[in-house]
């Protein structure tokens, strides 16, 4: 039966392929060609040749240059067999080719592995389409779906010696980027904005995505940075594990307090001063200067440029600046009471400065020292002394004045020097104490002054 099935095909192939000779010798359709009776389709195995050349099989009428037909929907169409099994196969199994210069081209199958589309012209391959750029041109959608039993999808690409590549690019676009490029090394992008990225391989709890210093991302465990180094609170806020590691540099690889940043002359540090000896403060921040066990370092051994500074603050809430100067060498650290010593400035917890001195004596400014500038303004609140001018100013008569000053050995109004030593001087107070004076002294003179010309004008007046 398989024998004569290919003879069929056989004789149906010579017969479309030499049609000239058919018309020859006068066959004119509808006309039975050759038949081939099976017990159940003789009329369906009858190949017909129609007037405008057109060959049918089960049909007498075909439409095509070869036209099948079958009633049947169960049935294939068209098949076509060979007689060994896939895995017995030697040479090609489906032909629709043709060879020019020894090169097959059209579609065939080589051998078990493969199926070959080839094309004579450029070697292109279209689909949706009429013409294309490439071997492959596909206008539509693609989909692609996994082997049976199998959940992944594989596109191997074959290396001519170097690293292949696969460039995405956007052929019609006025631009020759590659917004994506993947060979066996990387995946390149220009750029890459996704709302969402899972990175599967190596990937885990308490993972991070580290960076080498060629720019290759690998999943690192986490855990010493998380749970060693570094330490997470409820409300995801990441703080340094100081049980096991109580100094956090940066820029020096031995820190000497909690924080320190840079080393040598330049460093700073961030550390604790609640001690007795340092008033149970909170904290300080060292210029060239850090605490550890109560001693003061620094980062310089040059005695003629050591020199730092240190900011602390008390439990009263005062806030303390200490000038370390230069010649302290840091074989021999400071004790706390050394930094003391050299305060400089006090911030008061009541807003009081103090300069050179810890007690301002209620003064929103004290200086102990000598004070410059270029100008200076008081804003008094009290009455300025042009009161002595009016006429119902009363001066003191100049004998009880006398008597005053004999008794006191200061002018009336004016503080004792026992006062001065003691109080200092209120700059405000002191000038509307002088100008008042120097008013009194100015009324003073003016009646002596008129006194003196009423003598005058009296001693002209005795006969000589």
């Amino acid at each position: 039966m398989k024998t004569k099935t290919m003879l069929f095909l056989i004789l149906l192939i010579s017969t479309i392929l030499n049609n000239d000779n058919v018309h020859a010798q006068g066959l004119y359709p509808p006309y039975p060609l050759t038949e081939y009776a099976s017990p159940t389709t003789f009329k369906q195995s009858t190949l017909f040749e129609s007037y405008r050349n057109y060959f049918g099989l089960g049909i007498n009428a075909p439409k095509a240059k070869l036209h099948i037909y079958s009633p049947y929907s169960s049935y294939a169409l068209l098949k076509i067999e060979t007689q060994p099994t896939l895995d017995q196969l030697s040479s090609d199994s489906i032909l629709f080719m043709g060879i020019k210069n020894s090169a097959r081209y059209g579609i065939y199958q080589p051998g078990s592995n493969s199926l070959t589309f080839r094309n004579y012209f450029h070697n292109k391959v279209c689909i949706g389409n009429d013409d294309g750029y490439d071997i492959l041109n596909v206008t539509g959608h693609i989909t692609l779906a996994p082997p049976e039993n199998e959940d992944t999808i594989k596109i191997h690409v074959n290396s001519n010696g170097s690293i292949p590549t696969i460039a995405f690019k956007f052929r019609d676009l006025q631009t020759t980027s590659t917004p994506l490029s993947i060979n066996a090394a990387c995946v390149k992008t220009p750029c890459f904005e996704t709302d969402f990225i899972k990175i599967n391989n190596h990937a885990g709890i308490n993972k991070v995505l580290m960076s080498d210093d060629f720019g290759n991302g690998q999943w690192t465990d986490a855990s010493r940075f998380i749970t060693d180094y570094w330490l997470v609170n409820q409300t995801r806020d990441l703080y340094l594990n100081t049980d096991r590691y109580p100094h956090l540099g940066i820029g020096v690889q031995v820190p000497i307090d909690r924080f320190q940043v840079n080393s040598g002359t330049a460093a700073v540090s961030i550390g604790s001063v609640n001690d007795q000896s340092m008033d149970w403060g909170n904290g300080y921040i060292g210029f060239n200067e850090a605490r550890r066990d109560n001693y003061w370092y620094n980062y310089s051994d040059a005695n003629s440029s050591n020199g730092g500074a240190v900011i602390y603050n008390d439990d009263m809430g005062n806030l303390f600046f200490s000038t370390i100067p230069t010649g302290t060498s840091s074989i021999n650290p400071l004790s706390d009471q050394d930094i003391k010593d050299h305060r400089k400035v006090i911030i008061s917890k009541d807003g009081s400065v103090g300069v050179g001195t810890l007690n301002t004596h209620g003064y929103k400014l004290a200086v102990n020292g000598k004070v410059i500038c270029e100008e200076l303004k008081v804003q008094l609140f009290n009455e300025w002394p042009d009161y002595v001018f009016n006429q119902k100013y009363k001066l003191l008569p100049l004998n009880e004045l006398e008597q005053f000053i004999e008794k006191n050995k200061h002018l009336p109004d004016v503080p004792t020097e026992e006062t001065i030593k003691k109080d200092g001087i209120n700059m405000g107070e002191m000038n509307t104490i002088l100008l008042k004076k120097i008013e009194e002294l100015t009324k003073y003179v003016i009646e002596q002054q008129k006194q003196i010309d009423e003598l005058r004008a009296n001693q002209k007046q005795i006969p000589m």
